[in-house]
């Protein structure tokens, strides 16, 4: 018995499920200790007021409507170029900066952490809105079951072609786990976040998600009967 082997693709639009911002809150000092100082008290702030929101610690709590995190701060002491001695130096000054995550799953909360970037002025900015989809959205499993469709469609069409008879699915896997190429097997579309400061205003309209999903599908053939 003969073999066929193909592959299938998917693609549906769906709403997102979740917003994810990061907040930075940057500044600049003559030593580590009060960059230090100064991030963490502008960090607290930036708590307080998405606290006041109604934003609650995220990672005790699954899918929130409004969650924040604080994820990491560096601080680095600046330098110049000593002509010479054709080295950088250092210039005696620190920056430093500090960042806090937030989810929105209800969107009418969205303008509140704008607000948040306001009040912080120049220093805070934001990294522009990105859009998910979660991984357990029933949309995956529509998308998933196009792929198959798509496989045997295809593989229908060469066996018609060939003048065989299309044999049971032997193998099917995503995309790249049945070959050594390093291929997708599942994506969401979206346009990379940028960055806004104090003045600036993102777009808020959840765009559409284009979910994709392939398959990797092998089936048995054997010839049509006269």
């Amino acid at each position: 018995m003969a073999t066929i082997s193909v592959r299938g693709a998917g693609r549906v639009e769906t709403s997102p499920d979740e917003a994810h911002l990061v907040l930075h809150v940057g500044t600049r000092g003559a030593s580590t200790a009060e960059v230090l100082a100064a991030l963490r008290s502008d960090a607290d702030r930036c708590v307080s007021l998405l606290e006041a929101a109604g934003a609650v610690l995220a990672a005790p709590v699954q899918r929130p409507r409004l969650g924040y995190m604080r994820s990491g701060v560096t601080v680095e002491e600046q330098t110049r170029w000593d002509q010479r001695a054709e080295e950088q130096v250092p210039t005696g000054s620190f920056v430093g900066t500090a960042s806090v995550e937030v989810t929105v799953r209800e969107w009418a909360l969205l303008p509140q952490v704008l607000e948040v970037v306001a009040q912080g002025g120049s220093a805070v900015a934001m990294r522009g809105v990105e859009w998910t989809v979660d991984d357990d959205n029933p949309t995956w499993a529509d998308v998933r079951a196009l792929a198959v469709e798509d496989a045997v469609r295809r593989a229908e069409h060469y066996a018609r072609a060939a003048g065989w008879v299309l044999g049971p699915l032997e193998q099917l896997a995503d995309d790249g786990l049945s070959t050594d190429l390093p291929m997708a097997r599942a994506s969401m579309l979206g346009a990379p976040p940028g960055l806004v400061s104090g003045g600036g205003v993102p777009n808020l309209d959840p765009p559409t998600q284009v979910l994709g999903a392939a398959v990797e599908a092998r089936f048995g053939a054997s010839p049509a009967q006269a």
